[in-house]
């Protein structure tokens, strides 16, 4: 059973220990008993006043540290109370004792710590749900009767193979859709590849045909010159029989006139 000097409180699922030795109050009695009252009046921000004030006086009080940590707990200043809990152990004058209570409560600020980042951060809450299991099996390493202990690391436990789970087939999920929109994009990069090649072709195709077309208008147009120029020559060879036929005619009009003369 743990030691219950002035009060208890329930978190997760059972429960979380204050305490305060009765030998303090020799030092700082009023005080003390006004952080417990205004503990017990759920006034958490004058408690931890008080705890502080009396930390003054005794900083390496463990169990005025203990309690200043159950209040920010309670004000769920998660990262203070933890810091609080650390301060008790480091100045515990009995370790195994008091390490038991620290280690439990630490669990159940780690579970918190965790549910808070549940939605936006898994893989944190993971991790501090971990942590926090680590926290529940030191605790029942040094009270192995600590039953809050082994319910809460049951409980945790159970909670953390859910997530695990769940983040598990979202990442099976995610995996699947990466994998289906790589096959996408390589379908559409093979799409667009096949594209570029047959556009590469028409454009080849339409050179190729060009460079014919071209080729067979040069033929043409050579043949075309030729051939005029065959018409020229035959036309310029006509001319000239013509020209011949005519200077014939006109040479024998000439020795016919002149033959006619001489008669």
């Amino acid at each position: 059973m743990k030691k219950i000097v002035f009060m208890t409180f329930f978190i997760l699922v059972s429960g979380f220990w204050s305490l305060v030795s009765e030998s303090y109050a020799l030092f700082e009695a009023h005080k003390v008993k006004n952080a417990n009252k205004a503990y017990e009046n759920k006034e958490y921000d004058k408690a931890i006043e008080q705890y502080d004030a009396v930390l003054k006086n005794m900083p390496g009080s463990d169990i005025i540290n203990f309690n200043k940590a159950a209040a920010l707990y309670k004000k769920n200043d998660l990262t203070k109370a933890e810091r609080s809990y650390y301060e008790a152990l480091t100045n515990s004058k009995d370790k195994m004792e008091l390490e038991d209570e620290i280690a439990y409560n630490i669990g159940n600020v780690k579970y918190r710590q965790g549910e808070k980042l549940l939605k936006t951060e898994p893989k944190a809450a993971i991790d501090l749900w971990q942590q926090a299991l680590g926290y529940y099996r030191r605790a029942i390493e040094l009270n192995p009767k600590d039953e809050d202990a082994k319910f809460n690391r049951d409980f945790v436990r159970n909670k953390l193979n859910q997530l695990q789970q769940q983040e598990q087939q979202k990442q099976n999920k995610q995996d699947q859709q990466d994998k289906e929109d790589q096959q996408d994009k390589q379908d559409q990069q093979d799409k667009e590849d096949q594209q570029d090649k047959q556009d590469q072709q028409d454009k080849q195709d339409q050179q190729d045909k060009q460079d014919q077309q071209d080729k067979q208008d040069q033929q043409d147009k050579q043949d075309q010159q030729e051939k005029e120029d065959q018409q020229d020559k035959e036309n310029q060879q006509d001319k000239q029989d013509q020209q011949d036929k005519e200077d014939q005619q006109d040479k024998e009009d000439q020795q016919d006139k002149q033959d006619k003369k001489y008669k």
